[in-house]
């Protein structure tokens, strides 16, 4: 890890936010961003070790 981003980051008024579930074999996560505590950005995420 990280998949996509740290777990926290902040910088000014915007706050990163990322949960990760599992390993590199199988994952699946969720990440969003908040700027002044309002949701600006939000995701799902999953993948898998391709064979």
């Amino acid at each position: 890890m990280p998949f996509r981003g740290p777990e926290i980051y902040v910088k000014g008024d915007y706050h990163y936010h990322c949960k990760v579930d599992g390993g590199f074999d199988r994952f699946c996560g969720y990440e969003d961003i908040f700027y002044e505590n309002e949701r600006v950005y939000e995701c799902y995420f999953h993948g898998e070790i391709v064979k």
